[in-house]
């Protein structure tokens, strides 16, 4: 058998670190943005998951949001809920009942056209189901819907406060409805008459029965 021919050359030695040298600096990774809470409302279209599409497609957030110009006002829009559900008069007849939704909002003005609208706070039935998102929350994207591409400048917070049952047929939906419609006629500063806020909130909700004694407070005969 061959023997195996050893290799000749010698192994060749790494060379010597020459004394006082430093050992090059390791990068650091940057550390990711913190994404802000506020993101500016920008024109468009988004449909919520409720079906309700609001005018309003999120563009990145600012680093801090633009700096007020006047002083904040704050308003409390108080929603009854309703009931259609009245034998003879089932989805004919509505009626208003004596507990109430209330949204407590604060607006201030700012350098800026755009709507900024926090994430809502809510308290009330069911909170895991109810988004923060202000363009998922019925009330909220209801709002963005209705001012649309409406150079506003603004910051609006809105908190919520809801005792109403939900999906139990006292109108949950339709003062939700009722309150976001409102509240886009008090941040637009719009003047809407009770007649047209009427029509805008039947054309979101698809039908009268509930939110037109919601927003009249009393019995009603849709027509």
């Amino acid at each position: 058998m061959a023997k195996k021919r050893a290799n000749a050359s010698p192994a060749k030695k790494p060379p010597a670190k020459a004394a006082g040298a430093s050992k090059p600096a390791t990068p650091k990774s940057a550390a990711a943005p913190v994404a802000n809470e506020t993101a500016p409302v920008a024109n468009g279209t988004a449909h919520a998951p409720n079906g309700v599409p609001a005018a309003a497609v999120a563009s990145p957030a600012p680093s801090a949001p633009p700096a007020a110009t006047g002083p904040a006002r704050s308003v409390t829009i108080r929603v009854p809920a309703s009931t259609a559900n009245l034998g003879a008069g089932f989805d004919t007849l509505g009626m208003a009942l004596g507990l109430y939704l209330e949204v407590h909002a604060t607006c201030l003005p700012i350098h800026s056209t755009d709507l900024i609208v926090d994430n809502v706070e809510y308290a009330g039935n069911d909170p895991g189901t109810i988004p923060a998102d202000p363009r998922a929350n019925l009330i909220t994207a209801t709002m963005l819907d209705m001012l649309g591409s409406q150079q506003v400048g603004k910051r609006v917070k809105v908190r919520v406060s809801n005792p109403i049952p939900l999906g139990r047929g006292l109108g949950s939906s339709g003062s939700a409805v009722v309150a976001g419609v409102v509240l886009a006629n008090w941040v637009g500063e719009c003047a809407w008459s009770v007649q047209e806020i009427l029509e805008k909130v039947v054309a979101v909700e698809g039908h009268p029965d509930n939110v037109a004694p919601s927003l009249l407070v009393g019995w009603s005969r849709p027509t």
